[in-house]
Formats: structure tokens, C-alpha cells, sequence
């Protein structure tokens, strides 16, 4: 799909149920990932990026749920849809795991001195990266270093594993129970987020999951009364933000002043999660409005539809390009880049990767899907009510 595709959809208001792609969010998906990336090269200037991960699972939920409720109404569509992400997913995800593998390998059987511990690596063949940080105090360095961003599908997919079960469970509930259900998260994230603060599990951001699920199941309320939710999403959004900001100077001071790091805390996450429920609350409502034109703006979007293949190549590139920048050019006789030049080489490498693995895999992949959706017969419904 082009960026000029991507953005073809009219701005006509959708019919209740059906599908529809938002083009608003898919920009959004796009800057949050340049952010994510600029964040991995530069830590130090933008360490409160990871914020910006909750945004994506949020973004997930309210999109995958919406898939849910229309198609999971018993254990035949479970098992579709689980087939359905296995064929999304995995392909991509699991090249991904053995190239990084076979990098891990390559690189003990030539090293003198560290060498990585392979035993844990059949875990990201099951989605269960981390998942040891629910029971113990570990360290991540049971992983190879260029492998640590791939915990964020994990959690991802587990989240989807429990989301249409549950979904299946309480469909003949009344709302309000599936209301109590979701909002039950909360509080209990929050708590977790407060006794064992790392990022890695998937008890740190089953609120944004959560509120993300519970936005897609009232999303057409919210939309009827656009006028009075409006107000209110703009209201928690400055709240999170409030929230967040004293984090970021903070960290800003620590690192200037002592050259102290911060990273990932558990109150400012819960700000986090404020802002990227509100603000992704007010995209999905406010489709076509003159004030998100920005996010419609072609490669931002574009950006966004290739975001699961440069979510995946990103971060090993943005490992080694320190190491193997300086060596090359010392190879080749030449000074030392400069940082900037340094960082747009990477960007540039991570963008032509990703727009490989996105055009002779991914979207022939999705293509095929879309293809074998539209060769299933649909009864036919009268047009008179």
C-alpha cells in the first residue's frame, strides 16, 4: 500500500460496525515511532520516549477489539481469529527471531569475551521474553542486548491471547459487566506498576490494554456524544501531561547536572497511560477533523503502515551502528561521523530495511488476506429495515 492509498478513504462517517481504517491514527502510529527510534539512538535527549509504547497497545487494543466483537461470537471465529494473527504476526516475527539468533551465534563463535547465553532464546518463540520478571527480581541481561525491544510483542500477544476468550466469555453479559471487568485493570496495573516496576511484563500495561478494549466497545456512544467526551479527553490529557512533565525535567536535571539516567517509573507511566487513552480517545472520534490534518500527512502515515517491520529491524541496527560505523570508516580512511549524520544514517537504514521487509513480504502477505476476506460469500440483507 502507497502513502497516497493509505489515505484515500472519504471522510464520510462510517456505518455503525463496520470496518474502518483510521487514517489519523495510522499517522500517529507513524510519529510515534520516529520518536521510538530517535529515542533508541539518543537516550539521553529523549528518555522518556518508552511513554510512547502504551500509545501503541492502546492504539492495538481499540483496533483489535473492534475485529473481536465483530467476528469472535463463538470458538470456530476464536480460532479463526488466533489464525488470523498467527498469519499477521508470525512471518515477519519469526524471521526476525532467527536472524537474530543467528547473529547471537555468529558473534560467540567469533568473540574472545562476552558471550551470549543462548538458553533462554526458544522464549521468543513463545511470546514469553521477560515473563520470568513476574516471579523473580532478574536481570535482562539474560538476553542478547539487540533483542531487548521484541518484549513489547510479546506482551502484545499475550494480551490477545486472553482478550477474545474473554470477549467469547461475557459476550451474552450485559455491558456494564464488561465494563467492570476491564476497569477492574486499572487499579490493579497501577498497583503492580507500584511494587515491581519494570516495563517487560505485561501486568505494567494491561490497564492500557484494558482501556483500550473499553474505548473500542463505546466508541459509537462516544462518538453520539462527541460534544460532552470531547471536553473530557482534553481534560485528562492535560492531566497526564501535568502528571508527566515534572518526570521529564527531572530526569532532564539529573542527567545535566550529575549525569544520572532515568528510566522507566511507575506514576509517571500511569500519566503516560492518561495521555495515550485520551489523545487516542480524540483521534478516533474526531476522524476528518481540520486539526489532525498534520497526522494525514502522506509518509507520516506511510511511516505508520510499515511501523510493524520497522518496529522489528529498528533496534538491532540502532545497537550496532555505533560499533560499526566508526569501524568502517576507519576502514575506508575517513574521519569519524558526526553524530547527526551517524543518526541519519541509521534512520535511513532502518526505513530502506523496513520498506523491503513491508513490500515483498508484508503486504503480500495482507494482500492475500484482504483477497481470500472478499472471496467469503455474505448473505444477502435487504436494504429496507
Amino acid at each position: 500500500m502507497s502513502a497516497s492509498e493509505a489515505t484515500a478513504p472519504a471522510r464520510s462517517a462510517p456505518v455503525r460496525g463496520e470496518a474502518v481504517r483510521f487514517i489519523e491514527i495510522d499517522g500517529m502510529r507513524g510519529l510515534g515511532a520516529m520518536v521510538v527510534i530517535v529515542g533508541h539512538i539518543n537516550y539521553h535527549n529523549l528518555f522518556w520516549a518508552w511513554v510512547f509504547m502504551d500509545m501503541f497497545f492502546v492504539v492495538s487494543s481499540l483496533l483489535i477489539t473492534r475485529i473481536v466483537l465483530r467476528q469472535v461470537t463463538s470458538a470456530k471465529g476464536l480460532i479463526a481469529f488466533w489464525g488470523r494473527r498467527i498469519e499477521r504476526i508470525w512471518p515477519l516475527y519469526l524471521l526476525t527471531v532467527w536472524a537474530l539468533l543467528l547473529l547471537a551465534l555468529a558473534i560467540n563463535g567469533v568473540s574472545t569475551g562476552r558471550q551470549f547465553d543462548l538458553s533462554l532464546f526458544w522464549r521468543f518463540f513463545t511470546f514469553s521474553q521477560f515473563s520470568d520478571f513476574l516471579f523473580d527480581s532478574v536481570s535482562d541481561e539474560n538476553y542478547p542486548y539487540f533483542t531487548g525491544h521484541l518484549w513489547s510483542l510479546s506482551v502484545e500477544e499475550q494480551f490477545y491471547i486472553l482478550l477474545p476468550v474473554l470477549i467469547l466469555l461475557l459476550r451474552h453479559t450485559p455491558r456494564l459487566v464488561w465494563m467492570t471487568v476491564l476497569l477492574a485493570a486499572v487499579p490493579f496495573a497501577v498497583w503492580q506498576r507500584a511494587m515491581h516496576p519494570y516495563t517487560v511484563v505485561i501486568t505494567s500495561h494491561i490497564d492500557a490494554f484494558a482501556l483500550g478494549s473499553l474505548m473500542a466497545i463505546g466508541i459509537e456512544w462516544m462518538q453520539d456524544h462527541r460534544r460532552q467526551v470531547n471536553p473530557a479527553l482534553w481534560l485528562g490529557f492535560f492531566v497526564g501531561l501535568l502528571w508527566f512533565l515534572p518526570y521529564v525535567i527531572e530526569g532532564y536535571h539529573a542527567w545535566f547536572v550529575n549525569g544520572e539516567e532515568r528510566h522507566y517509573e511507575a506514576w509517571p507511566a500511569t500519566a503516560g497511560i492518561l495521555m495515550a487513552v485520551c489523545w487516542i480517545g480524540l483521534l478516533a472520534i474526531n476522524r476528518g477533523a481540520s486539526w489532525l490534518r498534520l497526522l494525514c500527512w502522506p509518509p507520516l502515515v506511510y511511516t505508520g503502515v510499515i511501523s510493524y517491520a520497522l518496529y522489528l529491524v529498528h533496534y538491532p541496527i540502532v545497537r550496532f551502528m555505533p560499533k560499526l560505523a566508526p569501524a568502517l570508516a576507519a576502514k575506508l580512511g575517513l574521519p569519524p561521523l558526526p553524530g547527526v549524520l551517524e543518526a541519519a544514517v541509521t534512520l535511513t537504514i532502518c526505513f530502506l530495511l523496513a520498506h523491503l521487509l513491508y513490500r515483498f513480504i508484508d503486504q503480500g502477505l495482507q494482500t492475500r488476506r484482504a483477497g481470500a476476506a472478499r472471496a467469503v460469500p455474505v448473505p444477502h440483507k435487504s436494504s429496507h429495515p
